[in-house]
């Protein structure tokens, strides 16, 4: 999961940096100056059989979390695993 944090944050400051961004947002008289990205991972060690729905389910319900909190984040954090 790590590796997908990795990515997803890179995403996510790549928009958040974005010119091309900022410019769409001013020439179509948005009022935000930025748009956020909020990712929700999960992940399957493959040793069982989860079924697609509840990988997709546990992201969800990390991204649920991720807008929860300040929206603009990866979740689960480094530091934090999605429970059981």
């Amino acid at each position: 999961i790590d590796q997908s944090r990795a990515v997803a944050d890179r995403i996510r400051l790549a928009v958040q940096e974005s010119a091309t961004v900022k410019t769409f947002l001013q020439e179509h008289g948005s009022i935000r100056t930025e748009i956020t990205v909020s990712c929700g991972l999960a992940e399957n060690d493959f040793t069982q059989n989860v079924e697609q729905e509840t990988l997709i389910d546990s992201a969800n319900k990390q991204l649920k979390v991720a807008k929860e909190n300040g929206k603009n984040v990866v979740y689960p954090l480094a530091d934090k695993r999605p429970a059981a």
